[in-house]
C-alpha cells in the first residue's frame, strides 16, 4: 500500500511560516537502510526484528522556523505494542535535544493566531468606518459680490450616502477575510489532528502521524538531525535541513 495512502494524503500540507531564504529537508539514509519512492518522494525504511518504520520529508512544504518527518509503524511481530510520540526523540548534530512539539501545543498556536487575526482585522475595519464617515464631509469655499463690495462664504456638507457606502463595502471584505482567516484556522487544526498519537498496534497493523519540531538557525548552510525511535532495538532516521541554493 502507498505510504501516503496510509498517512493520508489530505492532510499532508502542513502550514509554516516563510522567510528570506527557502529551506529544504532531506532524509541520509544509513547503511542498513533502504530507499523507496512513492510518488516522487523518498522513503527511507529501517527494518528491524519485530517493527518496521519508514520516514518521509512532507512535500510541498517549507521549512524556515519549523521542521515535519511524517513516520509510518508497522508491527510484524506477535504481540500488541504501544507507540507514541515518547518514543521518539530528536538531537541536533548528536547532542542537542529538541523538544517535539504535541497536538496541544499546536491547536493552541491555531486558536491564538486566530484570534489575533480576527482582533486586527475588526480594529482595522473600524479605522476604515471613521475615516469613511470623515471623508463624507467636504467643505465649499466661494465669493459673492454686489454694489456694495465682494464678500466670501464657507461651508460644510456632508454626503451620508457615499459614507455608508464605503462603510458597506469595509464591512464586506472584513466579512470575507474573517471568512479566510476562519478557514485558515480550521486547515490548521485538520493538519494538526495528524501527529502522531499514542496507539495500540496489533500484529500486522500500522499507524502513520507527523513529528513536528522547531527548527534551530542554520550554521554553514545546513543542519543535521536525527530522530531515533526507543522501541524494538532501536531505530534512527538522519537528516538535514539546508538552504536552498539561489
Amino acid at each position: 500500500m502507498s505510504f501516503l495512502k496510509i498517512f493520508s494524503v489530505g492532510v499532508l500540507g502542513f502550514s509554516l511560516a516563510a522567510c528570506a531564504v527557502p529551506t529544504s529537508v532531506s532524509l541520509v539514509p544509513l547503511q542498513q537502510q533502504t530507499i523507496e519512492y512513492d510518488q516522487g518522494n523518498t522513503i527511507v525504511i529501517s527494518d528491524g526484528l519485530d517493527l518496521t518504520l519508514a520516514a518521509l520529508v512532507p512535500p510541498n512544504e517549507n521549512f524556515n522556523d519549523r521542521i515535519s518527518l511524517i513516520v509510518s509503524i508497522t508491527n510484524k511481530g506477535s504481540e500488541k505494542i504501544n507507540i507514541g510520540p515518547a518514543d521518539f526523540e530528536v538531537k541536533f548534530s548528536g547532542s542537542k535535544r529538541i523538544a517535539l512539539l504535541n497536538e496541544g501545543q499546536l491547536r493552541r498556536e491555531a486558536e491564538k493566531a486566530a484570534a489575533w487575526a480576527n482582533f486586527a482585522q475588526g480594529l482595522a475595519t473600524g479605522l476604515s468606518n471613521a475615516a469613511a464617515q470623515q471623508n463624507a464631509y467636504s467643505q465649499s469655499y466661494g465669493t459673492v459680490s454686489s454694489s456694495s463690495g465682494y464678500a466670501t462664504y464657507s461651508g460644510t456638507t456632508y454626503n451620508p450616502a457615499a459614507a455608508q457606502a464605503q462603510i458597506n463595502y469595509n464591512n464586506q471584505q472584513m466579512q470575507n477575510n474573517l471568512a479566510k482567516i476562519e478557514a485558515r484556522k480550521q486547515a490548521s487544526l485538520k493538519k494538526t489532528n495528524a501527529i502522531l498519537k499514542l496507539t495500540t498496534l496489533s500484529p500486522g497493523e500500522n499507524t502513520a502521524g507527523r513529528l513536528v519540531f522547531d527548527a534551530l538557525p542554520i550554521e554553514n548552510n545546513s543542519n543535521r538531525y536525527t530522530i531515533s525511535f526507543s522501541k524494538d532495538g532501536g531505530h534512527k532516521f538522519t537528516f538535514k535541513h539546508f538552504k536552498n541554493s539561489k
